[in-house]
Formats: C-alpha cells, sequence, structure tokens
C-alpha cells in the first residue's frame, strides 16, 4: 500500500500570537498602548484596522494576544519597544523513546 502524503495546507488567513512588550517607566494603559500599536501594525502594511483583534491583556507579563494577519503580526514584531512575539500555535513534537542500558 503507497503511502499518501497529506494535503498541501493553505496559510491561515489570521494568526493567533502572544506580544511581549519592553519593559518600560511609564504609566501609560498598556490595554490603550496595545490598541494603538495593533491599529499602527495594520496601518503599516495596509490592511483593515478591523482584520486585527485585540484579546487579552496581562499588565504584570506586559504582553497582550492578538489575532490577526500574518502581515500584521509581522509588523507587530519589527516595531520598536517589542521584546518578543509567540505564536499560539506551535508544530506537533514527535518524542521518540529511546532504549538505553542503565549501569545501576
Amino acid at each position: 500500500m503507497a503511502k499518501r502524503s497529506p494535503p498541501p495546507r493553505k496559510p491561515p488567513e489570521t494568526l493567533s500570537a502572544q506580544v511581549f512588550l519592553e519593559p518600560t517607566d511609564t504609566d501609560e494603559d498598556l490595554g490603550a498602548e496595545a490598541a494603538r500599536r495593533l491599529r499602527d501594525a495594520a496601518e503599516a502594511v495596509q490592511a483593515a484596522p478591523e482584520a486585527a483583534t485585540l484579546g487579552k491583556v496581562h499588565r504584570l507579563a506586559r504582553s497582550f494576544s492578538v489575532q490577526a494577519a500574518p502581515a500584521v503580526i509581522e509588523a507587530l514584531e519589527k516595531a520598536p519597544g517589542v521584546r518578543s512575539v509567540l505564536s499560539n500555535e506551535q508544530p506537533d513534537l514527535l518524542i521518540r523513546p529511546v532504549r538505553r542500558k542503565r549501569d545501576d
């Protein structure tokens, strides 16, 4: 029986990610700052502001979740003041057990 390759997947129209910001000394509201950064990133790639949605804001971690087009998330990642962006979907890892003889 021949193995079938999985059908090619088209890239998703929206991605979900967690955006972490650099620590600052300002007292600016993190929710307002996150909304401003998301709006600026959407405008930078000429996407509709409604195409990107702001999720939960974590004040202590200085992070917020976002669901947007890949181009908007890439623009967020390149913006100044952004420490890192982590995708909410990680590829599956297949870990194989390895048999070893124990020297006890």
